[in-house]
């Protein structure tokens, strides 16, 4: 639905809020109606033809980029002006018996390249561990941290490789983690989806919140011409609807914390994607003192 038809049954337009250059975000407040019953909204989103294919060596590679078994570390920190902060170490495992040839890209949000792709061999049911404090050199951001995804691709057309992956923080004994993101639109494990919803909290025990990581193959864009990358609906946990937004970005990956969309301590989002699927990790926190991660429940597919 529309902001002006938002705005047309009588909600109210919140400020639009840009997080930075690459991410900016737009909600209109839900209202009760003359029968105190919150206003619904609904989304029609048209399927993408667009088959264009996408330059491997300069964006990030999707389903149109390389044949294979694909997997996604959809975020990767490392505090590079602390050797004990914040790393990220992930765990590549070959399912069969033969050994396998894994190509690794690592890239910024934005999809461009950090370095070449590198080349992995995973011996028979071997397992390989990595530290991404110990790889790169990564570009460093202005608060002294690198930041990125990678993307695992297996050699051939099999689906013969497993992952996961954590978030880390030594100084402070804190962990999260999840398994990796299979990106392979072949594999009835497909993570990625048209239409996904998470919850979020803070309050109780999750004092630091909820934070989503957000993954989207198909980024609208930026400014005022640019059509929205994921429409958000925002529910309490009575089910009532809060916030209706739409997010601009141009970014495949994008993070901020759910007070970006709504004032609300629990509840649900729900995310559709505009033109191809993605997923949302939802990471619940307590303050350096644990996390969990949470992936969506996809609920429809392109």
């Amino acid at each position: 639905m529309r902001f002006a038809t938002l705005l047309a049954l009588g909600l109210t337009l919140l400020m639009p809020t840009r997080l930075t250059a690459d991410v900016e975000i737009a909600c209109v407040k839900a209202a009760s109606n003359t029968s105190d019953q919150v206003v619904s909204t609904s989304h029609t989103i048209e399927s993408s033809s667009n088959t264009t294919s996408v330059d491997s060596m300069s964006r990030l590679p999707t389903k149109l980029d390389l044949a294979g078994s694909r997997l996604s570390l959809p975020y990767f920190e490392i505090d590079m002006m602390n050797t004990e902060g914040a790393t990220t170490l992930f765990a590549l495992r070959n399912v069969t018996d033969a050994p396998v040839n894994v190509q690794v890209v690592y890239a910024g949000f934005d999809g461009d390249l950090l370095e070449p792709p590198t080349g992995l061999v995973l011996g028979p049911k071997e397992t390989v561990t990595t530290n991404l404090r110990f790889e790169g050199p990564f570009p460093v951001d202005p608060d002294g941290f690198s930041r990125g995804t990678v993307v695992f691709v297996a050699e051939g057309n099999a689906r013969v490789i497993v992952g996961d992956y954590f978030q880390v923080i030594p100084d402070q004994d804190f962990a999260s983690g999840d398994r990796l993101l299979n990106v392979d639109e072949n594999d009835a494990n497909y993570d990625l989806c048209k239409l996904t919803e998470s919850r979020f909290l803070n309050g109780g025990a999750f004092t630091g919140g909820s934070t989503f990581t957000i993954v989207s193959q198909s980024p609208g864009g930026i400014g005022v011409e640019a059509e929205a990358t994921v429409l958000a609906d925002v529910y309490d946990q009575a089910g009532n609807l809060h916030e209706v937004c739409q997010i601009f970005t141009d970014q495949l990956v994008m993070r901020f914390p759910i007070e970006q969309l709504t004032d609300q301590d629990f509840g649900t989002v729900e995310l559709t994607f505009v033109n191809d699927n993605g997923q949302v990790i939802t990471e619940f926190d307590a303050t350096n003192r644990f996390s969990v991660g949470v992936r969506g429940v996809c609920k429809a597919f392109f």
